[in-house]
């Protein structure tokens, strides 16, 4: 993700080696949640597409440190989205006060879209839970730790 917009060979091969398994859901999921520059509307975007691909699919066959790790990337790309929507929000916003509207409209809706994609799925809010589990067995005395679990 260097300079304005994505490499198109790079992420055809990143889609390609996550629909053949080649590289875990976790550690896309972790890599999205590392990325932070919300005014880069099309490496945002691409990211988006790429959840897209298999959030509502998500899954692990391994050892129970692997399932983990899934659950905690899960909950790390829910965060990014929820940062990734609020930057969105606040784009729109200022571009509404300039009267620009389209600023940071498409790149709102497409969060809100994964959001609810990825919320939507049972398998994907257990996924949650379990994270969430995780995280106050790790570190009880966190504020976090004292949210309350999804239903």
């Amino acid at each position: 993700m260097i300079g304005p917009s994505p490499n198109p060979l790079i992420l055809s091969y990143l889609k390609y080696a996550i629909s053949s398994q080649m590289v875990s859901y976790s550690s896309v999921l972790t890599a999205i949640s590392k990325f932070d520059d919300f005014s880069r509307d099309l490496c945002v975007q691409a990211l988006l597409d790429i959840m897209d691909m298999f959030c509502d699919r998500l899954s692990c066959h391994g050892k129970a440190e692997e399932c983990i790790g899934l659950c905690r990337a899960l909950l790390s790309a829910l965060h990014w989205l929820l940062r990734c929507t609020a930057a969105s929000a606040e784009r729109l916003q200022e571009g509404l006060e300039a009267g620009t509207p389209a600023t940071g409209e498409k790149q709102l809706a497409m969060c809100l879209q994964r959001l609810e994609k990825t919320l939507s799925s049972t398998k994907n809010r257990a996924l949650l839970h379990i994270a969430k589990l995780e995280e106050a067995c790790m570190c009880p005395s966190s504020p976090e730790s004292h949210l309350p679990l999804l239903p």
